[in-house]
């Protein structure tokens, strides 16, 4: 059986949430079929056999920094056709909350960040292209800024107010987190150079409409060009108007509709 042995997958639907004192994360350790920068592949099942023993003893750390504390927990591992997905919990500790504020940031700023697994071998098969990777068993993954597995890219951190979040096809810019409100509505905007798409909400404690983000659809907006009309647009109070505006459309259609209603529900009985 081998050392244990480190593979990074950097750029795999990595997310960082915001949803509690601590924050969470999600994305791909490793992906199945292709060849890395190490001559390997992992093959589906290789972690079938490992799983319940990581849900159970396995961390999260920086770096594969084992003769540190960890920064996370993790909560939920599995297999799909994709590769080993994995969501975690962060530590409140001062380093684990530092860590996860860098990689926020540096997503912010157009850097990678990614997920390494720590694991040994079980079985392997060495091919004339490749060594093929059978079973292992996984010990920890860990955050990690240099890849090995170029076709898995990061393509979401969910961060704070403020923060861009990137999807495979959009960029968004987050004004307020999602969870304070009730319920989140999108619009298109006017008077843009490309398409945008705003998304506004009622908070759950009550009152005014709120901005919870902006999208910038990657077919027109590059993400150079979506900072820049933010960095000039913003706080966005005219965008909100407009919003609002609309909204008040609708409740008065709203209402004539009931009130036409009504008034056939009348006709009716008479």
């Amino acid at each position: 059986m081998d050392p244990l042995s480190h593979k990074e997958c950097v750029d795999a639907d990595f997310k960082i949430f915001d949803d509690g004192p601590s924050g969470s994360f999600s994305g791909y350790a490793s992906v199945f079929g292709n060849r890395d920068r190490q001559g390997e592949i992992v093959l589906k099942g290789a972690f079938a056999d490992t799983l319940p023993s990581f849900l159970k003893d396995g961390f999260g750390a920086l770096n594969h920094e084992w003769n540190t504390l960890p920064l996370a927990t993790i909560s939920e591992a599995r297999e799909d056709d994709r590769g080993l997905y994995v969501e975690g919990q962060f530590h409140s500790t001062p380093n684990a909350q530092a860590a996860r504020k860098i990689m926020q940031e540096r997503r912010e700023r157009g850097k990678s960040v990614g997920l390494s697994i720590g694991y040994k071998v079980r079985d392997d098969e060495q091919t004339k292209d490749a060594r093929l990777l059978k079973k292992l068993d996984l010990y920890e993954i860990s955050f990690v800024s240099v890849p090995a597995n170029a076709e898995a890219q990061v393509t979401a951190i969910k961060g704070a107010a403020g923060s861009w979040d990137e999807t495979s096809d959009a960029y968004h810019y987050r004004v307020n987190d999602p969870g304070k409100y009730s319920r989140i509505r999108s619009k298109p905007l006017a008077g843009v150079p490309h398409p945008v798409m705003a998304r506004y909400g009622v908070p759950k404690g009550g009152g005014g409409m709120e901005m919870q983000s902006l999208v910038f659809p990657k077919s027109d907006w590059t993400a150079d060009e979506a900072h820049a009309w933010v960095a000039k647009h913003g706080p966005f109070k005219s965008i909100l108007d407009q919003l609002e505006h609309l909204e008040a459309i609708r409740a008065e259609m709203r209402k004539l509709q009931q009130t036409i209603l009504k008034r056939r529900i009348a006709l009716r009985r008479h």
